[in-house]
């Protein structure tokens, strides 16, 4: 694959000649030598044209004969190795989400500070902080980062509108809000989206930081998108509400609580090692 990039340039050059020589041949006094050099252009520019598009073409059938590939020697491991052989659908979902995903996340922290809303004492103010790096997982070749973040709206006509992104930050950089999408579309939540580009195994920060208001008893989940490698969720609360964390995944005893030095007013729980699409945890809190 490496190659394929050195191919087209030798192209590319083939086809610059060619057209050097189309373009100077009526130069040369030789009438004969002239249209030699011409013809020797024009074949030039024919081989580089033809030699590109057979080399897209080539580039694309490998892309797919890989992708086949992957799910036939996949579906084969695994009837090998386990006896039996899983159905097609879970196979293409495991490809896609897995074996073809070019993104990893690491160290995936969340800290949420749970407030009381004065006045209002059925509802709750939440501000979160997430922060993870990004790798892109190709060695070869850039690729583009479709990220989205998203934040629940309240429920309530007066809380409406205090959802909202207080800031993202990729490398450490602020990114404006203006450059990002914000996706009112769905009524139950509002999603940041922008596209962004890794280069080949380069990593990079992200940050969110968000607000919303919540009922003061509530269930959020928080699921995860992408491949993820350790994940850590702090939470700091008042001493009335209590806090219920479950883990979004088969074996629960990976969630481990981590003890904190206030366990009444802030809790911390982390899982370590590789995390799935839609692993996470779901928090729930409510009166004491």
């Amino acid at each position: 694959m490496k190659n394929i990039g050195k191919v087209i340039w030798f192209l590319i050059i083939f086809g610059i000649i060619g057209i050097l020589a189309i373009i100077f041949s009526p130069y040369i006094p030789n009438a004969r030598w002239s249209e030699v050099v011409n013809n020797i252009g024009l074949g030039f520019l024919v081989a580089c044209i033809v030699g590109i598009l057979v080399e897209l073409y080539v580039r694309e059938q490998m892309k797919i004969q890989m992708q086949q590939m992957l799910k036939d020697i996949g579906s084969n491991v695994f009837k090998a190795s386990l006896g039996q052989e899983f159905p097609e659908s879970i196979w293409e979902q495991v490809t896609t989400h897995l074996l073809l995903n070019q993104f990893l996340r690491k160290d995936l922290n969340i800290d949420c500070i749970i407030e009381k809303l004065q006045g209002r004492e059925e509802f709750v103010k939440v501000q979160m902080s997430i922060s993870y790096t990004l790798k892109n997982l190709n060695s070869i070749q850039k690729a583009n980062y479709p990220f989205a973040c998203s934040i629940d709206r309240c429920t309530h006509a007066d809380f409406r509108d205090s959802t909202k992104f207080n800031s993202i930050k990729v490398g450490g950089q602020d990114i404006s809000l203006d450059e990002c999408r914000i996706d009112t579309a769905d009524d139950a939540e509002i999603t940041c989206r922008k596209w962004l580009v890794l280069n080949k195994g380069e990593e990079t920060t992200i940050s969110i930081n968000s607000e919303s208001v919540y009922r003061n008893h509530e269930t959020t989940p928080f699921s995860l998108t992408d491949p993820t490698e350790n994940f850590m969720i702090n939470i700091s609360k008042p001493s009335d509400i209590t806090l219920a964390v479950d883990t979004l995944h088969p074996r629960e005893e990976r969630l481990i609580e981590t003890p904190t030095a206030s366990p009444t007013s802030h809790r911390c729980w982390r899982i370590s090692g590789g995390l799935l699409p839609g692993n996470g945890v779901s928090v729930r809190w409510f009166p004491s």
